[in-house]
């Protein structure tokens, strides 16, 4: 047990996905390997087996082949749940380049639009300026 817990905990300096996976599973090996498996029925189909015996071993193993089925289920649950948010992710990074494109785009706009006013302006100032000259000159 103190040999499981230094060697578990060793790992845990990973920082991508993949190599936190394949520890876990580095993991997982070693102790399926190392630690013994629990015995719940002793007896079997031995010669010396009771008439109860099959019973017990047949509800043991339909015990044992739910807790499988639900292992592989949150297996597959967690699997599509990964695929989903990675989805989910490369979706939104996708909106946020294009809503930035868009910005870019309504900015360079209003900055075209604001020189062409800017030089309205100033022209229309130079009209008016030249009509007032012109207005005070005749009277």
């Amino acid at each position: 047990p103190a040999s499981i817990f230094l060697c578990l905990s060793g790992t845990m300096a990973s920082t991508t996905k993949d190599e936190k996976a394949d520890d876990f599973e580095a993991k997982l090996r070693f102790i399926q390997e190392n630690v013994p498996d629990r015995t719940r029925m002793v007896a079997g189909s031995t010669a010396g087996a009771g008439s109860g015996d099959f019973h017990s071993y047949r509800q043991a193993r339909r015990k044992e082949q739910v807790r499988l089925e639900d292992l592989e289920r949150d297996w597959e649950e967690k699997k599509k749940r990964e695929a989903f948010l990675a989805k989910r992710e490369a979706r939104e990074e996708e909106e946020k380049r294009k809503r930035e494109k868009r910005k870019a785009q309504r900015e360079k706009k209003k900055e075209k639009k604001r020189k062409r006013t800017k030089g309205r302006e100033v022209t229309t100032e130079r009209i008016e300026e030249e009509g007032a000259e012109n207005r005070e000159e005749p009277a």
